[in-house]
């Protein structure tokens, strides 16, 4: 199915879009072999170096993203998937970027001219958040595992809202999804639950620098 992009382990990542819209030749040699789709997405903290991309650095163990934050999508401020596949490994890696990243949400705010009204500032926020949604709910539907990532120790309780409103979108689309894969050759797992499996959702904290201070300097924090 990946033929196109493990000519080599060293293969660029690449817009999912552009992915799926690619003619691909099946692998006869794989067919058989097992492949894995480890989502990542989250936020991202005002620092320069990208947590998600570099945290797929070090599961591959190989140099694909950029640690300087080298521009994507050109300023487009849309939410978009990029993917990675590990041939060596038999594993896929989809990347989420949306309005959360501090990247993102600072090319939003430049697209937003002066005197824009208040019901189209609204209209343009409530535009991002549904595509995040949207690329959420695809994520969850084909990921065997997913990492979430914070850029704090902290967790985020607004992440249950979130997920709450995944669940009710999903059990709404199921009936869409199971029409359209009725005659796709999937496996009886795909068309009763509309996804490989019940995703393993993992959660990844950064730790902020306050924090590591801390760490490195106990005494400093002690009370008398």
């Amino acid at each position: 199915m990946f033929s196109t992009i493990q000519e080599t382990n060293m293969a660029p990542h690449v817009n999912l879009g552009t992915l799926l819209q690619a003619e691909f030749q099946e692998d006869v040699a794989h067919r058989e072999d097992g492949l894995c789709v480890v989502g990542i997405f989250g936020k991202s903290s005002t620092q320069t170096g990208p947590l998600k991309g570099s945290l797929i650095n070090t599961l591959a163990d190989k140099h694909i993203f950029s640690l300087f934050g080298e521009s994507e999508e050109g300023d487009s401020a849309d939410s978009h998937i990029e993917a990675f596949y590990d041939q060596e490994n038999r594993v896929l890696y989809l990347l989420l970027s949306s309005v959360c990243d501090s990247r993102q949400l600072l090319r939003a705010c430049r697209s937003l001219s002066a005197g824009i009204s208040h019901s189209d500032a609204h209209d343009f926020w409530k535009g991002l958040d549904r595509q995040h949604c949207l690329h959420l709910l695809y994520m969850f539907s084909v990921c065997h595992v997913l990492l979430l990532v914070h850029p704090s120790q902290t967790f985020d309780v607004t992440h249950d809202r979130l997920f709450r409103a995944l669940d009710a979108l999903r059990q709404k689309v199921l009936p869409l999804i199971r029409a359209a894969i009725k005659d796709c050759a999937v496996s009886k797992e795909w068309k009763l639950n509309c996804r490989p499996c019940p995703p393993r959702l993992l959660f990844v904290f950064q730790m902020t620098a306050t924090l590591k201070v801390r760490i490195r300097f106990p005494l400093l924090t002690s009370t008398v």
